[in-house]
């Protein structure tokens, strides 16, 4: 069995060796969701289905957006974008896009999860502890799963990170250091300690420049600066002249709604951030941003429309103050909490295909023994698509 509820998509035995706050708090999450579900599901769902429909044949301008964690809830929401020549923009791709556009201008050298816990040597861990506050049982998964294996794996933590989190990545087994830093000066930082020893750090300094192969990993929503995009794209020229002399490679940890941007890179070879015109998509990364989009409503003509997809346990209703503040556009919402169309949790209450953080493999993850399975979002975004 695989957990789905953050994107490392852990399997049943880590459940046992390190307990998950995110886990626990996302099955009660579920299980309150449950009252709303069976309280909707006394409606007649195909009378709702009509009323949305027409209210979307109506809209001249039409927004899909929220949270999508599944490989087929993103085809088959791409599939009503296209037809309804909708804008797609996911909840969270401005974190996405802090990666994406840095990637897109330059490549990258990236390792999977596998790959940096059997191979790499060093470990450089960027951000602060809201990166296992979003990953708990990161540092077990980059134990070496090797037993053979009796040499610790270095880790250098680089940022703000508490004693605590510290602790977790020594009871992991893993040599760990921490220097404390600003987020903005490391890219600088790293090229100077990777060409200049610092006498009093110079153990340290010994194990970077000996580093047969370095994992340098870092959570985009952790980084909480101006243009983080142009702060990773620094990092990752770093990376790339590590490699005229040894191995190195970025470490790169997406949430669950990296299987959107995947399902829609393979559908429109672009990966979100759409307004599909005649049923091409036209991309545009600095327009097609869920919250322009919402800003710029009132000084559109012709009538606007929000499908609204969620389908993780967030108890944040998504778009609630913006939709609500003052802009009366009708909004479809497709989602655990949903009075008109609730839907299962994707992973949990229905099995769905979803992306790993490091977005190097997909797995199918079976619902939960735990969860009552449920009417999954693809199959209402299916009805609307007819």
């Amino acid at each position: 069995m695989i957990c789905p509820f953050c994107s490392l998509l852990c399997d049943e035995d880590s459940f046992q060796s390190v307990p998950c706050g995110i886990r626990a708090n996302a099955l009660n999450a579920i299980e309150r969701f449950q009252k709303t579900k069976l309280a909707s599901s006394e409606k007649a769902p195909q009378e709702q289905i009509k009323s949305a429909t027409k209210l979307l044949q109506a809209a001249e301008h039409i927004l899909i957006t929220g949270r999508i964690a599944s490989v087929q809830t993103a085809r088959s929401a791409i599939r009503l974008a296209k037809r309804l020549n909708a804008t797609m923009d996911c909840a969270e791709g401005g974190h996405a896009f802090k990666n994406i556009l840095p990637i897109q201008r330059n490549g990258v050298h990236s390792v999977s999860l596998g790959e940096a816990r059997d191979h790499a040597d060093l470990l450089i861990v960027v951000g602060d502890d809201s990166v296992l506050s979003g990953y708990p049982r990161l540092p077990q998964m980059l134990r070496s799963s090797d037993p053979s294996n009796r040499v610790k794996k270095t880790v250098l933590l680089l940022g703000d990170f508490s004693e605590s989190s510290q602790q977790r990545w020594q009871q992991a087994g893993m040599d760990t250091w921490f220097i404390p830093c600003k987020l903005e000066s490391i890219p600088a930082a790293l090229a100077q300690w990777s060409k200049v020893e610092t006498p009093s750090r110079s153990d340290l300094m010994g194990r970077l420049a000996q580093s047969r192969y370095t994992a340098v990993l870092w959570v985009a929503s952790s980084l909480r600066m101006p243009k983080a995009d142009l702060w990773i794209e620094r990092l990752m020229q770093w990376i790339a002249g590590q490699n005229e002399t040894t191995r190195c490679a970025g470490l790169v940890l997406s949430s669950l709604e990296g299987s959107f941007q995947q399902a829609c890179t393979w559908l429109t070879g672009f990966p979100g951030r759409i307004r599909f015109q005649e049923g091409e998509p036209i991309y545009d990364p600095s327009l097609y941003i869920y919250s322009k989009w919402i800003e710029s409503a009132g000084a559109r003509t012709g009538n606007s429309a929000i499908v609204l997809i969620d389908e993780t346990v967030s108890e944040h209703p998504f778009l609630e103050n913006q939709v609500e503040a003052g802009l009366a556009i009708p909004c479809i919402e497709i989602s655990a909490t949903s009075s008109m169309f609730p839907c299962a949790i994707a992973g949990a209450e229905v099995t769905a295909d979803m992306f790993r953080a490091d977005q190097a493999i997909v797995a199918r993850v079976d619902s939960q023994p735990e969860c009552i399975p449920g009417h999954s979002a693809a199959d209402w975004l299916e009805k609307l698509c007819r």
